[in-house]
């Protein structure tokens, strides 16, 4: 079970992502994690990406998705 949890609220952030997860997975290098993206109604193909991210990944990645973008203060 993980120690720490990182949320990270997201909309249209298909391209910034992959280089962001690389970034937090070598900050908790040694440390129990996971991360949580918290999609506010992507249309850029935030959902594929996350999807391909989640089975490339040595740390557990969740994917929650608003269908409707309700703002990030909601995420």
């Amino acid at each position: 079970m993980p120690e720490i949890s990182i949320v990270i609220p997201c909309r249209n952030e298909a391209a910034n992502l992959p280089l962001l997860l690389d970034e937090i997975g070598a900050a908790m290098a040694g440390r129990a994690f996971e991360v949580i993206v918290v999609d506010d109604g992507s249309t850029d193909g935030t959902t594929s990406v996350l999807a391909a991210q989640a089975v490339l990944r040595p740390f557990p990645l969740r994917h929650l998705r608003h269908e409707k973008s309700a703002g990030q203060s909601f995420s």
